[in-house]
């Protein structure tokens, strides 16, 4: 059985600005287990409402820059 991870806020904001030397790395690790089918990763829409906050707030993204769907 795969493990299963919650995928709060920090951890998409450090996946995603690679801005803190540790925590992006552990953030990556997380994605490279999805990716490799080794994980099961698993959010909801309040977090992903929240990174969009914090990217747009506080990181001053501009929000047509913030694209969740490539």
């Amino acid at each position: 059985m795969k493990q299963k991870y919650f995928v709060d806020t920090n951890i998409f904001v450090r996946f995603l600005l690679n801005d803190h030397k540790i925590l992006s790395l552990k953030a990556r690790g997380y994605f490279s287990l999805a990716d490799s089918n080794e994980a099961i990763l698993v959010s909801d829409i309040l977090v992903i409402t929240e990174v969009f906050w914090v990217l747009k707030s506080f990181y001053q993204y501009p929000a047509k820059d913030i694209n969740f769907i490539s």
